[in-house]
């Protein structure tokens, strides 16, 4: 879908997404049958991958300078306020009004968001000239692949425990149905605030990747232990929320930045390796409860962070060396 959008004006892209977002929810709203239902389903999750491919970069390249990295950090404020507040309004919505309904409300919303873009979104082209020429500079870049590799481990890492973390707090921790319900949403208020502190502190660069890292593997390594302190497990929860969206945010970054003009294939990569790393993450964590017990989902989580972490470390100091030999 990224590449035959490739070379589309990205504002009539942006509204032709909608567009079709909006016909596609109606489609599920009134669905005939299952399977219908499920073609567009399917069709949203299709647009999904475009909507992500292209957003990012455009925001950066409208947003002022001095005010870019604020702009990407509202994103992840958006993200992390849908994943927090978005499945328990869609539950609300279907329990008291149908499931039907949920689906209209998503369509309104989205058409006055439609109506909002179409007045004030600015023309915008595309800056693909050549996908070749653009795989090429994205794909032999050090940089932009060590990002996918670190992006690949952590996002694996990450969702080997987090996936299944509803269970784990229910079936390991033993707490109650409320607290794990207040637990998951203060993990997602830090992904907001991930969002908020991550223009203010962007520039501290490698420093703030290495100490998210460490963080992050620390918040998976000692998952089971924190989780004889239920109080102590929601600050826990929060920094490692913290920790894992300030590293996609400057990961994300640094790609756009050093694919140029390549942005948009460059993040429609990214987002490619997060999904992979997603359903990755979802695999291993199964994997680990069948081989071992769901106790072991953070310790296994852990080791790929750990290997983000030797890999950038190494990575770091090898363009050091090479900054040094080169002055």
């Amino acid at each position: 879908m990224v590449l035959l959008t490739a070379k589309f004006n990205r504002r009539q892209l942006f509204l032709l997404v909608f567009s079709l977002f909006i016909i596609l929810q109606l489609f599920s709203a009134f669905s005939s049958s299952y399977e219908i239902l499920v073609l567009s389903r399917v069709g949203i999750a299709l647009l999904h991958t475009v909507f992500w491919a292209v957003a990012p970069p455009l925001v950066y390249r409208l947003a002022p300078l001095g005010k870019k990295e604020t702009a990407l950090g509202l994103i992840m404020i958006g993200t992390g306020l849908a994943s927090t507040l978005g499945i328990p309004l869609g539950t609300f919505v279907g329990q008291y009004l149908g499931w039907i309904s949920a689906f209209v409300l998503i369509a309104m919303i989205s058409l006055l968001l439609l109506i909002l873009l179409f007045f004030t979104l600015p023309s915008s082209p595309s800056q693909n000239t050549s996908l070749m020429k653009s795989f090429k500079t994205v794909l032999t870049s050090p940089v932009v692949l060590s990002c996918y590799i670190i992006l690949g481990l952590i996002i694996t890492g990450h969702f080997t425990a987090y996936t299944y973390i509803e269970p784990f707090l229910k079936e390991i921790v033993h707490l109650s149905d409320p607290f794990i319900v207040i637990a998951l949403l203060i993990s997602g208020l830090g992904g907001v605030v991930g969002g908020i502190v991550y223009p203010k502190c962007f520039n501290y660069g490698s420093y703030l990747n290495i100490i998210s890292l460490i963080l992050l593997c620390l918040s998976l390594v000692l998952l089971q232990s924190i989780g004889a302190y239920p109080w102590m497990l929601l600050i826990y929860l929060f920094i490692w929320s913290i920790s894992l969206n300030l590293l996609a945010l400057q990961l994300q970054t640094t790609v756009i930045r050093e694919a140029s003009t390549h942005s948009d294939l460059a993040i429609a990569i990214f987002s490619g390796v997060f999904n992979i790393g997603i359903g990755l993450g979802a695999l291993v964590g199964g994997k680990a409860q069948e081989s071992y017990d769901l106790s072991m989902i953070g310790y296994v989580g852990g080791i790929f962070i750990l290997m983000a972490i030797i890999y950038y470390v190494a990575f770091w100091t090898v363009s050091r060396y090479q900054l040094k030999k080169v002055n």
